[in-house]
C-alpha cells in the first residue's frame, strides 16, 4: 500500500475520482513514475468505473507507461473503455497486437480506426503509449515518436466500463 493504491483500490491521480478496484489479484510493482500493478495476462485488471468523464464521443486521449513481462504475438489490451453498441467492440483502447506493436483503437459499432506503431515491443521494457483521436484522425505515440495518423470516428456513448489490464502479461 501507499500513495497510490490501499486495498483494493487504485486512486486516480487526475483529481477527478476515477478510483478503481483491483480485481482478480492484480500485484503491486514498482511502476514506471510510482506504485504500478503486475497484471498476470489472464484475468488481472483494475475497473476503473462508469464515470461518464470517461465517456468521451467526440474527442479523446488516453496514456500508460506499460512495460510487457512476456511477447507471444497475442492480443492483450493495457487500457480500454468497453463500447455498448451490438458490435461486442471497444470505445476506445490501447492494445498490443498479434504482430507485437501497440496500437490505439477508437471506434463505434458502424466503423472503427486502428492506429498503430512501427515499434516492435521487446519484453522487460518500459513503453510510454499515448492514443489520440482529435475528431477527425487517430494517431499512436510511442515514447513520444508518433505513428502515421489514420482517419477516425465517432464512438458510441457507452456506460460500460472503463478498465486497465484486461489480458495484459506486464506491469502497467
Amino acid at each position: 500500500d501507499g500513495k497510490d493504491m490501499a486495498g483494493t483500490r487504485a486512486y486516480d491521480a487526475s483529481g477527478q475520482g476515477n478510483t478503481g478496484t483491483l480485481t482478480n489479484g492484480p500485484v503491486r510493482a514498482a511502476g514506471k513514475i510510482g506504485q504500478g500493478l503486475k497484471l498476470d495476462g489472464v484475468d488481472d485488471y483494475v475497473d476503473g468505473g462508469t464515470n461518464a468523464l470517461l465517456n468521451p464521443t467526440t474527442v479523446v486521449t488516453i496514456s500508460a507507461w506499460a512495460r510487457p513481462n512476456t511477447i507471444d504475438n497475442g492480443f492483450h489490451i493495457v487500457a480500454t473503455k468497453d463500447d455498448s453498441g451490438a458490435c461486442g467492440c471497444f470505445s476506445y483502447s490501447l492494445r498490443l497486437n498479434t504482430n507485437n506493436q501497440f496500437y490505439f483503437y477508437e471506434g463505434n459499432d458502424v466503423s472503427d480506426s486502428s492506429a498503430t506503431h512501427s515499434t516492435v515491443v521487446t519484453a522487460g521494457i518500459w513503453y510510454h503509449l499515448v492514443g489520440v483521436y482529435d475528431g477527425t484522425d487517430a494517431v499512436r505515440y510511442v515514447n513520444g515518436t508518433a505513428g502515421t495518423p489514420v482517419s477516425g470516428t465517432a464512438r458510441n456513448s457507452s456506460s460500460n466500463r472503463f478498465s486497465i489490464g484486461d489480458w495484459f502479461p506486464g506491469v502497467a
